[in-house]
């Protein structure tokens, strides 16, 4: 069966070599790589244009559009596998990534998405925050558990993930400038009801360096995280008109209170926090099943103490306690 893998690249020159070298070692053979040139200025055209001249699985297309999600989108307009699979031009792909992921969807069967662990590297460049998102999206794939953790951060890596083309197409995908895009997009595949496939082995090799889109596009901002969480709420919830709380006592806490401010949307505050205790002393007793509270409490600091409390109160974690952070 065919495969196509779509891949963008934008001024990728000091990558592209290893990134290319790495998707010719792939063990399942029956690929297409679509390399989207979104107005290099630099030499990667060239470098890729090598690569085409030896393999022809290496196909040059040109972004009509331009920024990442337009070339995505024309990317998967001209594929012609039934599989879809994204890579970034910095990156690596373990040899067998794109054979597990294939054999995790075929196994299955349109209506899921198949991802993996990742490891970022180097290691000089790779932060704590950064491990940190490494160890919790692999531990997603050990738990199974991504759709229950959707509310946090993105728990389909961007350029780890395979998917039916018909379910891409269903789904709407890239059909809209919205960043940060890949967790734009991960909640379409939560929202239209897509199972995930996890695949417990190192598929993907992530590049960490000061260039990366996520560290200097405007759209990867906690500000744009934040809007972006608000407008799905919005689509899975928000047409209950039940109780909303806000707990948190932070930045991120006070920018969701300034959304639902400006739009008039109705919510309560838990932020009575009490620093000798580490406990809150208004915890709502939960007297609606459809309330909802919106956890903005930091994931890297331990809180067990407050959900402790939340659940002795009749809250319950990921069905009406969502964590933001």
């Amino acid at each position: 069966m065919r495969i196509s893998v779509i891949l963008p690249y934008l001024n990728a020159a000091p990558w592209l070599q290893e990134c290319l070298q790495s998707l010719q070692l792939q063990v399942y053979q029956d690929i297409e790589f679509l390399l989207i040139n979104d107005h290099s200025t630099d030499e990667s055209e060239s470098i890729v244009r090598t690569f085409a001249d030896h393999d022809p699985r290496f196909v040059l297309l040109r972004n009509p559009g331009r920024g990442l999600v337009a070339a995505n989108a024309h990317g998967l307009s001209m594929s012609t596998g039934q599989l879809i699979s994204r890579m970034d031009a910095d990156d690596m792909m373990a040899p067998n990534k794109i054979q597990a992921l294939a054999q995790a969807l075929l196994l299955k069967g349109p209506g899921h998405i198949a991802t993996g662990y990742v490891r970022f590297f180097p290691d000089e460049n790779t932060g704590i925050g950064t491990r940190f998102y490494q160890d919790w999206l692999n531990a997603r794939c050990d738990a199974n558990d991504h759709w229950e953790w959707i509310w946090r951060e993105c728990v389909i890596p961007s350029p780890c993930w395979m998917a039916w083309k018909s379910d891409l197409l269903a789904v709407n995908a890239f059909d809209a400038p919205i960043y940060p895009d890949d967790y734009e997009l991960a909640f379409r595949f939560f929202h239209a009801g897509l199972k995930v496939l996890p695949v417990r082995d190192v598929l993907h090799h992530w590049r960490q360096h000061a260039s990366r889109m996520s560290r200097k596009h405007g759209g990867f901002s906690a500000e744009a995280f934040t809007e972006l969480k608000w407008e799905w709420f919005k689509c899975r919830f928000a047409a209950t008109e039940a109780p909303l709380y806000i707990l948190g006592h932070g930045k991120k806490a006070q920018f969701l209170a300034t959304i639902l401010y400006k739009e008039n949307y109705s919510f309560s505050r838990i932020m009575d926090w009490n620093k000798v205790s580490r406990r809150y002393t208004d915890i709502p007793v939960k007297d609606n099943p459809d309330s909802i509270v919106i956890s903005t409490l930091s994931s890297i600091d331990d809180y067990g103490l407050v959900y402790e409390q939340l659940d002795k109160s009749g809250w319950t974690m990921h069905k009406d306690i969502l964590r933001w952070c």
